[in-house]
């Protein structure tokens, strides 16, 4: 095995097919085989003993990566799970033995963000014990972080892992038409090279792995508003991370509209004047969820479960204008002051309030540890604007199964 790519995110199985080297190396092949690593733990009862390891790393593979091995155990298929030495003695298992196998099975959402989910959705596989892989072997060695010790190895089917965890191909339904892809979060490579060639290096790989990611690899989607006129790219993540907010915005700055031509007809003679390319506007946005709204000065008038929206203020359309009833967008203040805002006609109606009136909000907040501690925070009101054209577009906030598509 020469090369390993790992990431924090899952993407499709379907990539390790598709590295082709033949065109600038062509005295070069390639085995690229998708995986699944996790990290769980392992539970071995025998007679009245109970053994358990943790910090087990388990892989789930198939005969791509097998083929990188070198060891005389075969492929495990199914229910069937290989050990390494060191943890097979550990658990005081042998060929034949079941274990348990507790994993993790991935979330769609960070559990550290605000709709992420805090309960460990873990996963119990009970598999009976194949092979055990020495230590002289591959597989009772292998290990992508150095360490003075042997790592805790289990290799299972990759299939099988696919189905436990929940990340199998799925089917479109009537249900939900969007079709799943079978995915994995690593590939590993073996190069395989004529003595007189030179083969492909890191950056070699990098480059042919970036000619064909997909959007769907990096757990983005881009989400055509047709009732308003853009594209909108969002994360299945809910939050773009900031490389890849950087690189939309570079991509989106670096895009140009074809030109167009505008025809008019001069008597019985079509005249066309060609039009300069036009430049693709950008607009970020970040929405947040805020529990509660209230009149200060009316506690009877309050507002549950809104939506924030930090945007660029714009007039140019779609992303603009906004009507005022009265006001205006927010202005630059001093530092320590209150945080101006825009609230439309419905939200002012319902709480009472106008231009320079203060309201204030709770909102939940991610600590450190992943709990979720509550903020009272108050706003000050520049704005009051109908709830028409950009300001009705249901588009601020991006699509989360289960919340946006919610019927109540």
């Amino acid at each position: 095995m020469d090369y390993s790519l790992k990431g924090g995110r899952f993407f499709r199985e379907e990539l390790a097919g598709e590295f082709d080297l033949s065109k600038n190396w062509p005295r070069t092949e390639a085995t690229v085989a998708p995986v699944i690593t996790l990290t769980g733990s392992v539970t071995h009862k025998k007679d009245d003993s109970e053994q358990r390891a943790s910090g087990v790393v388990t892989y789930g593979v198939d005969e791509r990566f097998w083929s990188m091995m070198q060891t005389s155990s075969s492929l495990p298929t199914g229910d069937e799970v290989i050990l390494n030495r060191r943890l097979a003695d550990g658990l005081g298992a042998e060929v034949g033995d079941e274990v348990s196998l507790i994993v993790e099975i991935p979330a769609a959402i960070p559990r550290d963000s605000l709709l992420g989910d805090r309960n460990e959705n873990d996963t119990e596989l009970v598999l009976t014990v194949a092979g055990i892989a020495e230590d002289e072997t591959t597989p009772g060695r292998f290990g992508l972080n150095p360490a003075q010790q042997l790592p805790m190895n289990a290799f299972v089917s990759l299939d099988m892992l696919q189905q436990a965890i929940e990340v199998d191909h799925r089917a479109a339904t009537p249900r939900n038409a969007t079709e799943k892809p079978a995915r994995v979060n690593g590939l590993f490579v073996q190069l395989h090279e004529r003595a007189d060639s030179e083969p492909p290096g890191l950056q070699d790989l990098n480059r042919e792995l970036a000619s064909n990611v997909l959007l769907e690899d990096l757990a983005l989607r881009l989400v055509v508003n047709e009732e308003h006129g853009y594209v909108s790219l969002e994360s299945e993540q809910m939050i773009l991370d900031s490389a890849v907010a950087k690189a939309a915005r570079q991509a989106a700055g670096e895009l140009k509209l074809p030109y167009f031509a505008l025809a008019t007809l001069d008597g019985d003679e079509v005249k066309t004047t060609d039009l300069p390319d036009l430049d693709v506007l950008r607009s970020p946005v970040l929405v947040y969820l805020l529990n509660e709204l209230w009149n200060p000065d009316d506690n009877e008038q309050f507002s549950m479960y809104s939506i924030a929206a930090g945007i660029n203020f714009s007039d140019d359309s779609p992303f603009g204008p906004f009507e005022y009833i009265a006001g205006g967008p927010p202005q630059e203040a001093p530092a320590g002051s209150e945080i101006q805002v825009v609230v439309n006609d419905w939200l002012a109606e319902d709480l009472g309030i106008g231009v320079d009136d203060t309201f204030n909000t709770k909102y939940q907040e991610v600590g450190d540890r992943g709990d979720l501690p509550e903020i009272n925070q108050s706003f000050k009101v520049t704005g009051v604007i109908k709830l028409t054209g950009p300001a009705a577009d249901r588009g601020f906030s991006p699509e989360v199964e289960g919340i946006t598509d919610a019927e109540t």
